[in-house]
């Protein structure tokens, strides 16, 4: 991967991350924590295990999303589109960086699908 891609794979992730309030997970911000070596298979890693704990039905994220009884049949709700909109960017950043990161070994595991 060139600086360039590495650079906007990074401005893409830390957004996400930020959208999502998990910025401690961030790269290269005064929040973040513990990612000072992490590479571009770290944020594939992340972004994927992140997207796991989105899709799981045990979890918040979609526990908001479906199960508030006054927008049970508006999927147009709040709740539901602040749910919605992260997974696709996710889905897309897996998409777009999981090719490019392949040969690269992440620097920890994220309990990721990704790590190996």
């Amino acid at each position: 991967m060139t600086d360039k891609q590495i650079k906007r794979a990074t401005q893409t992730y830390n957004n996400i991350m930020y959208d999502i309030c998990r910025e401690y997970l961030t790269i290269g911000d005064r929040l973040s924590e513990r990612t000072e070596n992490w590479n571009i298979r770290d944020l594939v890693c992340e972004i994927d295990y992140t997207l796991n704990i989105y899709l799981d039905e045990s979890c918040m994220p979609y526990q908001d999303a479906h199960y508030y009884p006054e927008d049970k049949y508006n999927r147009q709700s709040a709740y539901y589109t602040e749910w919605y909109n992260p997974i696709q960017r996710m889905k897309r950043f897996i998409k777009t960086y999981e090719p490019l990161s392949r040969d690269i070994i992440p620097t920890e595991s994220h309990c990721s699908q990704y790590d190996f």
